[in-house]
């Protein structure tokens, strides 16, 4: 058995970190620690090539991603140094990363995040949150790797035992991760690209990490991925005194694996593989029973079953799915309050008829690349509608490209009504004074900008490619479609011998950081077919390209780093950019000039205006 996604080969780090956190089951993170002091496995595979094997040993057995550690951090652990600490992983991580599997670097040293970065890594694990090193933020933020923020209350030393206090050790771990989260934020780590990790065994008692598992589905139901470290800690040794070795206690780190999986966490972080993935299949499978015998509720639900609801959708990972719409068939499964306990009138039930309308809204005009994602946000959706308690939603993808002969492809979610939060106070973690905190919400509400795009392409269906460029955009959350010009055809400019492009230019309204758009542009170009050539490969820079998606303005903001700049620096010499964008927003200016000042200036360049040359724009996904 191989990692479902561990080995997702052709996918670049960005996408590969997507499609891990999407939605679907339980995520495993195999543990390679190459230190000789790590508190289970120290000294097994300080050898970079011993510790190679086992990551791919992991691998195969399932594990989703490997997480590579060159520095102990059990309690008495002697620090190492940042060069130490690079010697023992970077071997480790760049041979995994270029074997194709998905690697993560738990370090707390911006220096090591870094290079394991630059070398592959797709997730950065730091148990301090950023705590230890004020660069970290900064390292993460400048890449496109995840971010796992563990809850951490300093080094595991002498005093470790005095930082232990809680009143409530829930509601203050939530607090004082919802800090740190707020500064990755604020330091430009986006919601979408973090993860939090509890921190069990960290400045806790087993009391409280108990507690805090217990509490896994409130956690869960805070808008973070959430990963979850039990494997072997010795608060584990509470279930049984006479467990003499942390092996002895991997039956209880995969109990609490199946308890975790059952309440839907994103991933658990472990020492072995076989044992946690058949607890997490054990609890995909008890989730198939009813959602009211799940949740522990009285057998006197309602169901409405809503079968065989088809629409036309583009989900998929290949770019023609992206163009082409293909059939989805929907299986909705909604349990609700028994007819007892209400009126025998429609206002006091769900509506069946909008339950269908909410699920053909999510398949038309969404586009995601996993059905697994589309089952998820159809679920979330439904289950806004008032009175139910839990929906079960299947999604069919009989037309799914597939060669060997096959009926039908299809993902099933269940999804269970979250607590309604409620504010809660805890203490400060940097005073440890009674100084009252009211626990944030998960994410702030963002700044609207207006973001243009410019797309071209010169290589196969040109309107094609247009189209898919288009329907990508306007479908990502957190875009609002505004306007979009008709397609214009241009000489290639700078040289010879190539088809004349289709270009055009698309405004949307936004809140997403302009790493983000530009990230998405440039996934779907890669989903197009576009190789863009490095800076120091000897491939043209100027070549054909099924699509080209340039991010030209997002608001007033000023960027210049070593992937975007903003204004695109170009686009007031590009006839190609200005005279479509002038003709979707006449009123536009650039660089606090005028788009036809601009435009007289490049007269030379040679644009053509196609009539009636308008392409489908799908619903927005909206801003969120």
């Amino acid at each position: 058995m191989t990692g479902r996604l561990a080995s997702s080969t052709g996918l670049t780090p960005a996408a590969r970190r997507r499609a891990l956190l999407a939605a679907g089951p339980t995520r495993i993170l195999g543990i390679v620690n190459v230190t000789p002091d790590s508190f289970s496995d120290g000294g097994r595979w300080l050898d970079p090539a011993s510790a190679i094997a086992q990551g791919q040993a992991l691998a195969t057995a399932g594990a989703d991603i490997i997480d590579v550690g060159g520095e102990s951090t059990r309690p008495g652990a002697t620090r190492v140094t940042a060069a130490t600490e690079l010697e023992r992983v970077l071997p480790v991580v760049t041979a995994l990363a270029q074997s194709g599997l998905a690697v993560s670097i738990d370090t707390i040293r911006a220096e090591v995040a870094g290079a394991a970065i630059a070398a592959g890594a797709v997730f950065v694990n730091d148990v301090s949150g950023g705590l230890a090193d004020p660069n970290m933020v900064a390292t993460v933020a400048a890449s496109q790797a995840g971010y796992i923020v563990g809850h951490w209350r300093g080094w595991l030393d002498d005093q470790a035992a005095d930082r232990a206090t809680y009143d409530d050790v829930v509601a203050t771990v939530q607090a004082e991760l919802a800090q740190r989260l707020e500064a990755a934020q604020a330091g430009g780590i986006p919601h979408s690209r973090l993860v939090i990790d509890p921190g069990l065994g960290f400045s806790k008692s087993a009391d409280h990490n108990w507690a805090l598992l217990r509490a896994a589905r409130q956690i869960h139901n805070w808008g973070y991925p959430v990963l979850w470290g039990a494997s072997r800690k010795r608060f584990l040794a509470t279930t049984d005194p006479t467990a003499g070795q942390t092996e002895q206690l991997d039956a209880a780190t995969a109990a609490v694996t199946a308890y975790l999986a059952g309440r839907g966490a994103w991933a658990v972080r472990t020492h072995t593989v076989t044992a946690h993935r058949q607890a997490i299949t054990v609890a995909n499978r008890l989730a198939s029973v009813p959602p009211e015998v799940v949740t522990g509720a009285t057998l006197t639900s309602d169901r409405i079953d809503l079968i065989g609801l088809t629409a036309h959708g583009r989900h998929g990972v290949f770019a023609s799915e992206k163009v082409t719409p293909q059939l989805f068939r929907v299986d909705l499964r909604a349990w609700l309050e028994p007819v007892t306990e209400r009126r025998d009138q429609l206002a006091a039930t769900v509506d069946y008829g909008q339950l269908a309308a909410v699920v053909t809204d999510q398949i038309e005009h969404q586009s995601f690349d996993l059905i697994e994602t589309l089952a998820d946000q159809i679920a979330q959706a439904t289950l806004a509608a008032d009175g139910l308690r839990a929906v079960e939603v299947t999604v069919h993808k009989p037309q799914a490209p597939i060669e060997q002969p096959f009926d039908d492809v299809a993902v099933t979610a269940h999804r269970t009504r979250p607590p309604t939060p409620s504010p809660r106070t805890t203490a400060r973690s940097t005073s440890h004074s009674a100084e009252p905190v009211t626990v944030p919400s998960p994410r702030t509400a963002a700044r609207s900008r207006r973001a243009v795009f410019s797309l071209g392409s010169n290589v196969g269906d040109r309107s094609g490619w247009l189209q898919f460029g288009v329907t990508g955009l306007v479908t990502t959350p957190g875009v609002s479609f505004q306007a979009i010009s008709s397609l214009w055809e241009t000489t290639p400019i700078g040289v010879t011998g190539q088809p004349d492009y289709l270009n055009l230019i698309l405004i949307a309204e936004t809140t997403l950081p302009a790493e983000e758009l530009l990230e998405r542009g440039l996934t779907l170009e890669s989903l197009a077919g576009r190789v863009r050539p490095s800076t120091s490969s000897h491939q043209p820079q100027h070549g054909p390209r099924p699509l080209d998606i340039d991010l030209i303005a997002v608001g007033a903001e000023t960027v210049t780093s070593d992937r975007l700049q903003l204004p695109h620096p170009r686009a007031h010499k590009r006839a190609f950019v200005l005279a479509p964008w002038l003709e979707a927003d006449p009123a536009a200016r650039l660089n606090g000039q005028p788009l036809t000042d601009w435009l007289a200036a490049s007269s030379d360049q040679v644009v053509r205006r196609l009539p009636d040359s308008h392409l489908t724009v799908p619903a927005s996904a909206g801003l969120s």
